[in-house]
């Protein structure tokens, strides 16, 4: 599929599409930089202060002032416009994102600092929900494998309030306590490593009754709520996230944003999705699977149909503030390998959360529902490997415990 143009004269539609293309230039070398930042965190400090200092001048050289030009010559007179004066006040919104997000990269406490904030997603995530929601899932790998070492892990969200960055502190004693039973089980621990997003077609078989409701139990026990909608709640939903797809390929911005997390084969690093792991698009066009590539698609396994009576789950909080989006993150987490260990595969239908009324509306009416994400479920194959960071890539400049040795017994571990 190519890009439609539409303007009032040739000149005006040649601009345009000069305008685009350097736009598209501009968004690949960012992805670019970035991606060897993250390279470099895990490596080389000195290699990534290095490529940092780049980032920020690039930003400052090329991207902060096309946008103050931008707002300068050609948002005014769009801005009294009535059709077009919403549209004109969120791009100066998300011009505001970006310039917050180029000052935290300008003295950043450490490389792997300066790595998480060039790795956010200023267009698809501007409050940092799904980032929160990210580290909400490690919090929670982390106090199943303490439960799993013999230890209790004390959680506390947002310790800090003069330091939001920090997000959750863990603090591990022994021994455990009661309330970890419900951690202990050791299918849950193995299922960490084993679950894997499957893009790819289900068999349509139902999943029993029995396992739905343990991945709702699962969900409730991190303070979230797991909604399993009928077949029209369901249609609905999919159709908002068709919709929310469409619009995330409707620009070149958020086109180049979500292609950055694509890694090539033989791509040696730690974070992305490697492009084998991407899954067709259904031929019959009945489930909106995310295409990261945006248009024109990159080469994909033909498009099979998928299957026809989608199964699929929203999680929801009751409020929606971070400590609600961390705990979501947990939930999530808890709910994702409770269904590897039944044989049931998943995947997320993220989409529509990233715009604020389609997000709203996939509440379905309910009170005191503010969704997350939507999960699909389903038996079929197994997803793609993808990679997994170690303890030294997170933490590459600390003193880390051999991961090989038993925890002792004197003291708390942090």
């Amino acid at each position: 599929m190519s890009a439609l143009t539409l303007a009032s004269a040739p000149e005006d539609a040649t601009a345009l599409e000069a305008a685009e293309a350097h736009h598209a230039r501009m968004a690949g070398e960012l992805a670019g930089r970035v991606a060897m930042l993250l390279t470099a965190a895990g490596r080389d400090r000195d290699a990534a202060e290095r490529i940092r200092a780049g980032l920020v001048a690039f930003c400052d050289r090329e991207i902060l002032p096309h946008a103050a030009a931008e707002e300068a010559v050609l948002y005014p007179a769009a801005r009294r416009l009535p059709d077009s004066r919403l549209l004109v006040e969120s791009l100066i919104a998300e011009h505001s994102c970006l310039t917050a997000l180029v000052d935290s990269l300008r003295t950043p406490s450490d490389a792997t600092g300066a790595a998480a904030d060039a790795r956010s997603l200023p267009l698809a995530d501007p409050d940092g929900r799904a980032r929160h929601l990210s580290v909400g899932a490690a919090v929670f790998n982390i106090r199943l494998a303490a439960v799993h070492l013999g230890r209790h892990p004390a959680v506390r969200l947002l310790p800090d309030p003069g330091e939001p960055e920090l997000l959750a502190a863990v603090e591990l004693t022994r021994p455990p306590r009661p309330e970890d039973g419900r951690l202990s089980e050791p299918d849950l621990y193995a299922a960490i490593a084993r679950r894997h997003t499957s893009r790819m077609p289900f068999t349509g078989r139902p999943v029993p009754d029995p396992i739905v409701a343990e991945l709702t139990v699962a969900a409730h026990a991190e303070g979230a709520r797991l909604h399993t909608p009928d077949v029209v709640g369901i249609r609905r939903l999919l159709r908002l996230t068709a919709l929310a797809e469409a619009r995330n390929h409707a620009g070149p911005a958020r086109t180049a944003e979500t292609r950055s997390w694509i890694t090539p084969p033989g791509t040696d690093t730690p974070y992305g999705i490697p492009l084998t792991a991407l899954g067709p698009a259904d031929a019959a066009g009945r489930l909106p699977m995310r295409d990261f590539t945006g248009p024109p698609r990159a080469p994909h396994p033909p498009a099979p149909r998928f299957e026809r009576h989608v199964q699929a789950a929203l999680l929801c909080t009751s409020h929606d503030r971070p400590e609600d989006w961390l705990r979501a993150g947990q939930a999530l987490q808890h709910v994702l390998p409770t269904a590897t260990m039944h044989g049931v595969r998943t995947s997320l239908l993220h989409q529509a959360m990233e715009w604020p009324d389609l997000r709203a509306a996939c509440g379905l009416g309910r009170r005191r529902c503010h969704p997350q994400v939507l999960i699909r479920y389903g038996y079929g194959p197994d997803g793609g490997r993808t990679p997994r960071a170690s303890a030294q890539t997170l933490a590459p400049f600390a003193e880390l415990p051999d991961p090989t040795r038993s925890l002792g017994d004197s003291g708390p571990a942090a």
